[in-house]
């Protein structure tokens, strides 16, 4: 018979798990959108003027580039931070419900299987996994930190990873390029 109370439980850890991959996914958006507006900016400002003699003008447009290439590069530090936060929280609140499965028999343990069938490719093999975690016999908290924290998804390594300094990169080459631009008309000219 399975524990009325265990079940409510983990039906309100999946609930909160929902929230808060919905928060993790909402800063995500808005980081990435953010970062957009930015780099379409610092690009269209690659533009103006464009070989002008005007050195007011060069200047005028690389210092509102400056301004832009900053808060591009802080404000993406900043979110990052908020974005990994979020996601430890992610973690923590899958980590809950798998403890509280512990405590269900080996079938009522669906968010379990289905990290154990997610991590189906992990060197210790997907048959062991599911005897430590879908038998009777019960998975230690060691092994529900490896089995959640042990090995994140994919996504979320690559958008932890590389989206960030893909972003940061991005900022760096436009206002390179936009120094460049106008250090080559006001030396030129």
């Amino acid at each position: 018979m399975t524990d009325t109370r265990t079940l409510q439980r983990r039906d309100t850890l999946l609930q909160m798990a929902v929230w808060q991959e919905g928060l993790l996914q909402s800063y995500r958006s808005i980081n990435v959108t953010f970062q957009s507006l930015l780099l379409i900016a610092l690009g269209v400002l690659l533009e103006f003027p464009r070989d002008s003699g005007d050195h007011l003008a060069l200047f005028t447009s690389l210092a509102i580039a400056a301004v832009v290439f900053l808060v591009a590069l802080f404000s993406n530090d900043n979110l990052q931070k908020v974005i990994k936060a979020r996601g430890r929280d992610v973690t923590h609140v899958h980590q809950e419900i798998c403890s509280v499965e512990r405590g269900l028999p080996p079938e009522d343990r669906v968010f379990t299987s289905f990290k154990v069938e997610q991590g189906g490719h992990r060197k210790s093999g997907i048959v062991d996994m599911r005897a430590k975690f879908l038998s009777e016999q019960l998975a230690s908290r060691e092994d529900i930190e490896e089995l959640i924290s042990g090995r994140l998804g994919f996504a979320r390594r690559v958008i932890d990873q590389n989206l960030f300094l893909g972003m940061q990169i991005a900022a760096v080459v436009l206002f390179g390029t936009k120094l460049a631009l106008v250090s080559r008309v006001m030396f030129t000219s």
